[in-house]
């Protein structure tokens, strides 16, 4: 069922008297103008900023950070111009996901302390943080006023260095042969490790005494 309303009555709802017209209006939808519009992904570009918060800023275009590699600091202060926000925020800061879950410990830590305007340190060993992480840093002022700060990071997939083929790893060969290996490349498939090998026996199982090997190749 559609209700269609005269112009008398939509000047009454602007006035803010006739508090019944609009409880009738069920799909009213108000849109409002965002000064982040086009900083994010098209799809999230209509929820930022929450209306009911009094400052939302967003923190550069995002960071990007390899799976398992040491903690990455973000220092607010330093990497963004949000550090006046930050140090507005009295209350308890809570770093957590756009779904309103926890994000400490999966995809770092927050640490207020670290530096004046705060430090989000940014690690994880966890493939399911694989990914475009959406975060927002959240707290409120003295004065109650909601403060959000959004932070995206960028979660790369990080494999280890492997060799570029399968080594060999048996032959056949006569008493007197001298024959030498060379094990193949190895290369990094993301290209943001820089790996080296060294070679050494195992424990409690010493090489035969014609086997050697050369690390210095």
């Amino acid at each position: 069922m559609k209700t269609t309303f005269t112009n008398d009555q939509i000047n009454v709802l602007n006035e803010d008297t006739d508090r019944y017209l609009f409880k009738k209006m069920n799909d009213l939808l108000l849109g409002w103008v965002s000064r982040y519009s086009g900083s994010f992904d098209l799809g999230d570009t209509i929820k930022f900023p929450k209306m009911c918060a009094d400052q939302s800023q967003n923190m550069t275009n995002g960071v990007t950070y390899y799976r398992g590699q040491w903690e990455y600091p973000y220092v607010i202060g330093e990497m963004s111009k949000s550090g006046s926000v930050v140090n507005q925020m009295d209350g308890e800061q809570f770093w957590m996901f756009t779904n309103g879950t926890d994000a400490n410990g999966l995809l770092g830590r927050w640490d207020r302390f670290a530096d004046p305007q705060g430090v989000l340190y940014i690690q994880t060993d966890a493939q399911e943080a694989e990914g475009k992480q959406r975060t927002i840093l959240r707290s409120c002022s003295r004065f109650d006023e909601l403060l959000e700060l959004y932070l995206y990071v960028n979660v790369m997939k990080n494999t280890y260095p492997d060799f570029v083929k399968e080594i060999t790893t048996s032959w056949t060969l006569t008493v007197g042969d001298n024959f030498q290996y060379q094990l193949p490349q190895l290369a990094d498939a993301e290209g943001n490790d820089q790996p080296e090998m060294f070679i050494q026996s195992m424990v409690n199982q010493p090489y035969p005494p014609f086997l050697y090997y050369d690390n210095d190749t």
